[in-house]
């Protein structure tokens, strides 16, 4: 079947379950963006704020300004606000209302880009060469996204990882699909005010020879940069000189120069946070919604490294990222060199996800929450069943191996963890060691797991390739 299929082709489709679907996903944020917003304290977008309000108020928006600000950690000398300054300023604008408005804006706005999301790997696969494969896999994508603990935990925190994952997928089906690889060149470009680590995605343009889209990251970074620094001059320096080294070499714990209350209080304050009550702007929230003893569980395979050894510390978490990138973009590399490979759309989609697996697993920090970046792999389960160009053999094991990814990066195992917890004791030892490690693992798992699948997916050659080749 070809790209240029009639929409006809589609005719037969489960539509009703893509709209079932969207429903589901709709009432699932709609009930969560309004419980959180009404009842935690959301200590993720407390510190954003925080920042926005520090900038409005004339403040440093890295130092812990409380009782100025909100910022839901008030026992630290250091603002929870870790992004480049000029990010601030998209919440200083935040910072004109009020907290708990600012809290309903954002959560119902994340909702809006789980959906733009949707849109556009829909989008994307309606331009593959199976086109019917675009309802039932952005079906899947609905349904994998309301079941997805990292979803309810991204809207709990109210962190940036959505916005970010459309920004994303949007920029790249400019370059990939739309035909405006320097628009969307300038789209990735920006990712980095977000999340820094995003500049890790820009060298898999290089592999994809998106030298247009290259040009386009350029120029919006040089642009970004020289507009930061003469906005916010002293602030860009303190960023680049005291920000990232200081985290840089923070292993797990805060050391205890961070903490500026007494040890008595640090001890009260550590205790699990879901029972804790704060007030802010006349509101009373929880400290966290629900208990996540889980939401700090490292996403990020490098930083697992990092915190494996006391004495990695000294080496910096920086460095091991850039080798646990280097090493893994490689792998890539050596996977997709293979001339036999043939550069369909949902080949492309199936890369780049995969690429954004690869961000995550070499991020120097990243969280539970940040898996939603590997959501959009459940709607390529259709377009590889339909894909009639792969071995039978080889489709299945592709296809077991993504579904297992998916269904790990769902699974919600703070049960699975209060129990080895709570019976600890009385298992054998080394199998509550390994259950702990396996769910403190998970994320990363899940990520290597589906980035396996979607390689093999990527690597495939079709059936008979060879012979054309030779021919």
């Amino acid at each position: 079947m070809s790209a240029t299929t009639s929409p006809t082709a589609d005719r037969g489709n489960p539509a009703w379950l893509l709209a079932a679907s969207a429903v589901l996903l709709l009432f699932t944020c709609l009930t969560l963006a309004w419980d959180y917003s009404q009842h935690s304290v959301q200590m993720d977008l407390s510190a954003f704020y925080a920042a926005g309000e520090s900038l409005r108020l004339g403040l440093d928006p890295y130092t812990n300004n409380y009782p100025a600000v909100v910022t839901g950690t008030d026992y630290m000398r250091y603002s929870g606000f870790l992004y480049p300054p000029l990010t601030g300023l998209l919440f200083k604008a935040g910072a004109a209302f009020s907290y708990l408005k600012f809290k309903q804006l954002w959560d119902f706005s994340q909702i809006l880009w789980v959906f733009g999301t949707g849109a556009v790997v829909f989008a994307w696969l309606r331009r593959s060469g199976h086109p019917s494969a675009a309802v039932p896999g952005v079906t899947l994508f609905f349904m994998a996204a309301s079941a997805a603990f990292p979803l309810r935990l991204e809207l709990e925190r109210g962190q940036v990882d959505l916005l970010l994952l459309l920004l994303l997928t949007g920029g790249l089906l400019l370059i990939e699909v739309s035909g405006r690889a320097f628009a969307g060149g300038l789209l990735l470009g920006a990712a980095p005010l977000l999340k820094p680590h995003a500049l890790y995605l820009l060298p898999f343009l290089l592999l994809r020879r998106r030298y247009s889209a290259i040009a386009g990251s350029a120029l919006s970074l040089v642009v970004l940069v020289g507009v930061q620094y003469a906005i916010f001059p002293a602030l860009s320096k303190e960023y680049i000189a005291d920000v990232l080294p200081r985290m840089d070499g923070n292993a797990v714990y805060a050391p205890a120069e961070w903490v500026k209350v007494s040890p008595e209080e640090w001890e009260r304050l550590s205790r699990p946070a879901w029972n804790q009550a704060v007030e802010r702007g006349g509101h009373t929230y929880l400290r966290e919604g629900f208990d996540n003893r889980l939401s700090v569980a490292n996403a990020s395979l490098a930083r697992n490294i990092f915190t494996s050894a006391p004495s990695l510390t000294r080496v910096g978490r920086s460095r091991i990222s850039v080798a646990v990138y280097a090493i893994l973009f490689l792998i890539i590399v050596a996977a997709v060199r293979s001339p036999a490979i043939r550069w369909s759309h949902q080949r492309t989609l199936a890369f780049w996800i995969m690429a954004l697996g690869v961000v995550l697993m070499a991020a120097p920090l990243t969280w539970t929450m940040a898996t939603v970046w590997l959501l959009p792999a459940a709607a390529m389960i259709p377009a590889i069943l339909a894909d009639e160009e792969l071995r039978a053999e080889r489709k299945r094991l592709i296809l077991v191996i993504l579904v297992a990814g998916v269904l790990l990066t769902l699974i919600d195992a703070r049960a699975i963890y209060s129990e080895l917890d709570r019976r600890g004791p009385a298992l054998l030892l080394p199998f509550v060691k390994t259950g702990i490690f396996f769910v403190r693992l998970k994320p990363v798992i899940a990520e290597i797991v589906v980035c396996a699948g979607l390689g093999l997916y990527v690597r495939s050659r079709p059936e008979g390739a060879a012979t054309e080749r030779a021919t």
